[in-house]
């Protein structure tokens, strides 16, 4: 598996607008998904008794490869999303010689929070003092 890609500020700043029309597509997709939710359970349930219907199953199926390629797109680029519903995205970067997340959700302008690790979006801190350069490219 490869490392994760490191993020400077500027370079996760400069997604967001690629990022922001995404995530939002993906939150209405994620709505669509929702009232197939029971209906995808019976099937499950039917599977294990040796049959059952799913009469819209080519409509929840584009949902979910439509859905699909969005989730390729992040994963491409680098960045981990923790939230569809509130476009919530983590950017692995450098502060301090360690590896922290700089966090970003759809509503908000720029990037301008960070955490660690562990501490994940509840331990979100205001971006203070400079982010390292990744080095080694």
């Amino acid at each position: 598996m490869a490392p994760p890609r490191i993020f400077t500020l500027a370079e996760a700043r400069a997604l967001v607008p690629v990022l922001r029309p995404r995530l939002r597509e993906m939150a209405r997709i994620r709505e669509r998904l929702l009232p197939f939710r029971e209906q995808v359970e019976r099937l499950a349930e039917g599977a294990q008794r040796g049959g059952g219907t799913f009469p819209a199953a080519g409509e929840y199926l584009r949902h979910v490869q439509e859905l699909n390629g969005h989730l390729a797109f992040l994963r491409g680029s680098g960045v981990e999303l923790k939230d569809v519903a509130a476009g919530l995205v983590d950017f692995p970067s450098m502060r301090e010689g360690r590896v922290v997340c700089l966090c970003w959700r759809m509503e908000e302008e720029t990037v301008s929070h960070w955490h660690e690790i562990e501490a994940g979006f509840a331990g979100r801190k205001p971006i203070r003092g400079p982010l390292e350069e990744p080095s080694g490219g």
